[in-house]
């Protein structure tokens, strides 16, 4: 970690350590601070990979192209329908909100680091009017919330004496 910090701070990059994994929220704090205070002296200005009047297809091939170094994409028809649907309906100007492994740059989980050269598989698109983003679904996932089919609300109650019973 004393690495790390060295190494940003030589780049002129603010580092701060989370051990809220150990600490709880107390161990966030310093990484809380340094955001705040980032936030605080930045400019305001985010540069996306795209322009928000791309077409929904253009902004996925720059995101996998320019940021995670894929060399194509392709499409399934369930995608290629919700584009158009999407489209359709006006809400192509939205940005765009990724969803794929965590463990990868790529849409494949077992194809580790950075790897270069490789196709973006996109299976859906997504479209949420309320958050105002359009997420493209790339590789097998499973999607948050993932509630169940009966909710665990459902099973838990309380007694007279006001304990809560059901939730185990």
């Amino acid at each position: 970690m004393a690495w790390i910090k060295q190494k940003c701070e030589s780049l002129g990059v603010t580092a701060a350590e989370s051990e809220v994994f150990m600490k709880g929220g107390e161990g966030g704090l310093n990484l809380a601070e340094a955001v705040l205070a980032a936030i605080e002296k930045g400019s305001g200005d985010v540069k996306f990979a795209y322009e928000f009047s791309d077409s929904i297809k253009t902004k996925i091939e720059k995101i996998a192209t320019k940021i995670y170094g894929a060399k194509d994409v392709e499409y399934s028809p369930q995608a290629d329908q919700d584009i158009k649907v999407i489209e359709t309906l006006g809400f192509s100007d939205f940005p765009l909100c990724m969803a794929k492994t965590q463990l990868s740059l790529s849409d494949e989980i077992g194809l580790m680091g950075a790897p270069k050269g490789w196709t973006l598989n996109v299976d859906e698109v997504r479209l949420y009017t309320g958050a105002r983003f359009i997420v493209p679904v790339c590789g097998s996932m499973f999607l948050l919330p993932g509630l169940p089919p009966v909710p665990a609300a459902n099973r838990m109650d309380y007694t007279e004496d006001g304990e809560i019973i059901g939730l185990n």
